[in-house]
């Protein structure tokens, strides 16, 4: 036993799985939990391996990794108080991931069958693991290409099953239509039954294909919960693609709200309140439990970003008191060793002509140079553009195909050619404009700004760009049948009254993520800053009272 049972109490009550337990029901717990140290680097289970034990992080870092061939990989770190391997539990004969311990660490675990055991005797911890579990394997059965890197998924779900039941209601409808057309058909119409069977066939087939789509729907929509952020994904078939995020570090408070059925039926909804807008979950199941979740994701994250600012400030203080002896002022020392760096050659940087990066652009989606990401409207845009005035060429050419074959003869050849040549002109003119058109239409950002360009060619330039750290939300859509097959959407920024909005960019997700991470990377580096200006202002303070006591001679 590496770790006292009597101390495993106090730290459970830390954790959401245990939320609801009292006292009692901890000691049991902590009674049958045995403890085992991992060193940095070792396993804990290996992918494949038989999935036998239940398992919670009581020291240490460990990271959940799994790569197989060509599937979607998968990597993510979790901290002291979360739990992993659901698989014991859940089904799974063998482990989905590897678990390895990222430093010295130690975990506390259960068989599956001392879990299940447990589980039987308290109902609220039965319940608890079974949202775990499902959760657990509804992750695997979708794409994660969203979840950046280290990011550990704490809750996964869909909402709850009524609301998918409630939508049924009209293709229910539609069938209960099938079988009255064709009892009143039988009755009215006994000596044919075409007409009826035919009513009841449309009315049947509606009301399946409606039930299909409204599964599809239901299936589509996912609730999530992770260690940085939480998201709503909302899809419809071919017609939409949404997804909504709120980074855990901008909420300001989580609020739950149920109706008498919802309580009755255990759903309800959430609202993520944060100064980058409203994330709502609606039907949800387990309010209660959600809402714990992130809570306990929000207070672990404050508390670390406070050990982190403690480890800051005494490292700030003893430089400072340190440095009192040695030449120069630690800024001084930092602007010698920053002009040091300056004055050291630098690699040489290959610079495009206009022409050569038009070339090398032509029709990229997406450039990124020198920290700067630009992007484009969709080239379906551009075809959208020229496809009436390049229809008609090529009708045209058709036409002195005929001409040049005396199939067609009503002009004489100099003249049909004369008209092609002046329609070539004309349309290679329009193609250009409106290329160019479509290339000064740009939608920029920087490390610290959000622009949006309109340039007309000949005509008029609309600038318009705000800080990044105004950013209040970011969310995209995919609206219609050909921005889902050609995967491209509108992304809708809110800087305070006003509304950016980046028209038909290709994979609108990828950037509403990019929008995100630059906004995030801002918001760190203003938050820094300020701890930074904090650090020193306090160690100002202590170096001023320091030297006061050296000065009266109360030092040591």
């Amino acid at each position: 036993m590496v770790v006292n049972p009597e101390q495993l109490p106090a730290f459970f009550k830390t954790i959401h799985l245990f939320g609801r337990l009292v006292n009692e029901q901890l000691a049991y717990i902590a009674g049958a939990m045995q403890s085992r140290a991992v060193e940095k680097d070792h396993f804990i289970y290996e992918l494949n391996g038989d999935a036998l034990h239940f398992y919670i992080l009581y020291r240490g870092k460990v990271r959940l990794r799994r790569e197989i061939g060509d599937e979607e990989p998968y990597d993510a770190v979790i901290a002291p108080g979360d739990f992993f391997g659901l698989e014991s539990i859940s089904g799974e004969p063998y482990w989905v991931t590897d678990a390895i311990a990222e430093e010295d660490s130690i975990v506390l675990y259960l068989t599956s069958e001392q879990l299940d055991q447990i589980s039987l005797e308290i109902p609220e911890l039965r319940y608890r693991l079974d949202l775990a579990v499902r959760s657990f394997n509804l992750m695997w059965n979708v794409s994660l290409a969203w979840r950046e890197k280290d990011e550990a998924i704490y809750y996964f779900t869909r909402r709850h099953v009524i609301f998918m039941l409630l939508r049924m209601l009209g293709p229910f409808a539609f069938f209960l239509a099938a079988l009255t057309a064709f009892l009143i058909g039988r009755i009215a119409m006994q000596s044919s039954m075409i007409v009826p069977l035919m009513l009841s066939g449309f009315f049947l087939t509606v009301s399946l294909l409606w039930g299909v789509w409204v599964y599809f729907d239901w299936a589509n929509d996912y609730f999530v919960v992770t260690d940085r952020r939480v998201l709503v994904f909302e899809k419809v078939i071919l017609m939409f693609d949404s997804r909504n995020e709120t980074p855990l570090e901008a909420v300001l408070a989580v609020n739950q709200r149920t109706s008498w059925l919802g309580r009755i039926l255990n759903y309800g909804d959430i609202s993520v309140k944060s100064f980058t807008g409203t994330n709502s979950m609606n039907f949800l199941e387990a309010t209660n439990e959600v809402q714990q979740i992130i809570e306990y994701l929000l207070l672990r994250a404050r508390q670390r970003k406070s050990s982190e600012e403690l480890r800051t400030i005494s490292q700030t203080i003893r430089q400072r008191l340190g440095n009192q002896g040695q030449a120069g002022s630690p800024q001084q020392r930092g602007g010698q060793q920053a002009g040091e760096q300056q004055g050291q050659p630098q690699p040489a940087q290959v610079r495009m002509s206009p022409l050569q990066r038009q070339i090398a652009t032509f029709l990229n989606l997406r450039i990124e140079e020198d920290g700067v990401i630009i992007y484009r409207k969709h080239w379906f845009i551009l075809l959208q553009q020229i496809w009436a005035p390049t229809l008609i060429l090529l009708l045209f050419l058709l036409v002195l195909i005929l001409r040049l074959t005396n199939i067609f003869t009503l002009f004489s050849l100099a003249g049909t050619l004369l008209v092609i040549f002046s329609v070539g002109i004309f349309v290679f003119g329009w193609w250009v404009y409106q290329y160019v058109d479509w290339t000064n239409d740009l939608y920029v950002i920087t490390s610290e700004q959000l622009i949006d360009v309109d340039k007309r060619p000949l005509g008029t330039e609309t600038r318009k760009a705000a800080p990044l750290k105004n950013i209040l939300s970011i969310e995209y859509q995919r609206l219609g049948i050909i921005g889902n097959i050609f995967n491209f959407g509108t992304v809708f920024i809110k800087v305070g009254e006003t509304t950016f909005t980046f028209d038909y960019v290709h994979d609108p997700r990828r950037v509403q993520r990019e929008l995100f991470n630059r906004f995030s990377e801002v918001k760190e580096r203003e938050r820094k800053a300020e701890e930074q200006a904090d650090h020193k202002r306090m160690a100002d303070w202590i170096e001023t009272y320091h030297r006061w006591q050296e000065d009266q001679g109360l030092g040591s």
